[in-house]
């Protein structure tokens, strides 16, 4: 079996050989792909200094931009406090033309009160100048029946001058008799007379025509000025209502530009709030900027780590390529070793073979510790078990019979449980009715507890003997308590039924 051992390492040695002269082929494409490494590491260098001066002419461009941003932000501050100032200054005007408002409000008050009371006046003035050409027209019936009364008056005298004249020429010839005389020339006194009282007459007409014609003239006069005036009032109302329209205007432009400042005081509010957005927007750009800066920065600095780490590649490739070299020509050395490895492996099987026995009783003494150690597990387990009071049944904990600390011995009542699933009552019965209850008897009983609320349960047992003092029989009786309303210590009526 040595032998066939020996034979089989002779010819994995000379498997090894062969492997040898394989592994100098192999090294020598290692050497040539090293050597085309080395040239792609350097044009690695070269596009990595590239991308430094790159990184570092961003570093630059993104230095200027901070300060841009800086300035940017320099002069959104003092954009915020000319808006403050504006918001403040447009404050003022929509105070002030509210204040203007109201003052236009007053005076459009004003105005209407002028125009109703101008309107009051062209009335009365209306009014006054009825009554006026009534007058004028009363006055000028007046003149009329004056002038007609002076027509008639003169005609009068004409007709009394005329038989004056003819009784006068009567007189003259003489042809009529003194008592004719006397009566022409009574009365011709008397036409004399009335010629003179219608000379009066003609007078005053003439006179009242005079005075009618004057006072036609005034009332013409004063209804022209009264025209004038009415005409001068309706003008005046016609340029008070332009002018009420006016203020109205005004007063609608006032109520305009107290909503384009109220506007405009929004819009000044809302331009501040941008400018502060535009602050808190150019404040994170600058923090941009900054983290920009800081990851150029670090751009730059990995980029000169990665550029030191391809010059180490390249050195590292350039002593590979030396290390393959040497390597080949270690190669050419392993065939005269392999021989020597040959002894080597059989001094190394024995080795293993030792190794094996010595690993045999390792895991047999492994085997053994993890049999003591589960040993010791289930030991504890029981221990820790042991620590653990269990009651045989379960129950409610009524009464606690010993306290923390106190030493106790062996059998000793730790606790009283009560099992409250089913309660147990006991009730005595006398002697002449125990003929009457027996095993498994059905029972209905009640308790002060829930009033006007009935429980079931069975006779369990009837005692053997009687109380001494009572002379009757303890009875048991079960009943199921599933909702656990039932205590110990209650009192019930118990009631049997008998088939």
């Amino acid at each position: 079996n040595n032998l066939q051992d020996r034979q089989r390492q002779l010819e994995l040695a000379r498997t090894q050989v062969s492997v040898n002269v394989n592994n100098v082929e192999d090294r020598k494409k290692q050497v040539e792909l090293a050597r085309l490494q080395i040239e792609v590491n350097r044009n690695n260098l070269k596009d990595r200094k590239q991308q430094v001066a790159q990184a570092q002419l961003q570093v630059e461009v993104n230095r200027n931009n901070l300060l841009d941003r800086k300035q940017q932000a320099e002069q959104a501050m003092l954009q915020v406090e000319v808006n403050r100032n504006n918001l403040l200054d447009r404050k003022q005007q929509v105070e002030q033309a509210k204040f203007q408002v109201e003052v236009s409000r007053n005076n459009l008050q004003d105005r209407k009160q002028q125009v109703e009371q101008a309107k009051l006046q062209i009335g009365v003035s209306h009014n006054n100048l009825t009554n006026q050409e009534k007058q004028l027209s009363l006055l000028a019936v007046q003149v009329e029946i004056a002038e007609n009364s002076r027509k008639d008056q003169e005609t009068n005298l004409k007709d009394i001058e005329r038989r004056l004249k003819d009784e006068q020429s009567l007189y003259d010839q003489g042809s009529s008799t003194q008592s004719q005389l006397d009566a022409l020339q009574l009365q011709f006194s008397r036409g004399q007379y009335a010629v003179d009282n219608a000379r009066l007459g003609v007078k005053r007409t003439q006179q009242e025509q005079n005075r009618g014609h004057t006072s036609l003239a005034n009332a013409q006069l004063t209804l022209k000025s009264t025209e004038q005036d009415l005409k001068r009032m309706k003008l005046a109302v016609a340029n008070a209502e332009i002018t009420l329209k006016r203020s109205e205007q005004d007063f609608q432009r006032s109520g305009l530009a107290v909503s384009n400042a109220e506007l405009a005081l929004k819009r000044s509010e809302q331009d501040a709030n941008r400018s502060k957005l535009g602050i808190s927007n150019a404040e994170i750009a600058f923090k941009r900027s900054e983290q920009d800066r800081k990851r150029m920065e670090l751009a730059v600095a990995n980029a000169g780590l990665a550029l030191k780490r391809s010059e180490q590649d390249l050195k590292r490739a350039e002593l590979a390529v030396m290390n393959t070299e040497l390597a080949l020509k270690g190669t050419e050395s392993d065939v005269e070793g392999a021989q020597f490895a040959l002894k080597n492996a059989k001094l190394t099987l024995k080795r293993s073979e030792q190794d094996l026995k010595r690993a045999t009783l390792g895991l047999e003494s492994a085997k053994l510790q993890v049999q003591l150690a589960e040993k010791e597990v289930a030991l504890r387990k029981e221990a820790l078990a042991d620590r653990t009071i269990r009651a045989k049944r379960a129950g409610f904990v009524t009464r606690k019979l010993v306290e923390t600390g106190e030493v106790i011995g062996s059998g000793a009542p730790l606790f009283e449980l009560v099992n409250l699933d089913e309660v147990e009552i006991q009730v005595q019965v006398p002697e002449e009715d125990l003929g009457q209850v027996h095993d498994g008897q059905s029972v209905v009983f009640t308790t002060p507890g829930y009033p006007g609320r009935e429980f079931s349960g069975k006779v369990d047992r009837v005692g053997l003997q009687a109380d001494a003092q009572t002379k009757q029989f303890p009875v048991y009786i079960r009943a199921a308590n599933p909702e656990l309303v039932l205590r110990a210590g209650m009192t019930a009526r118990i009631y049997f039924h008998n088939p």
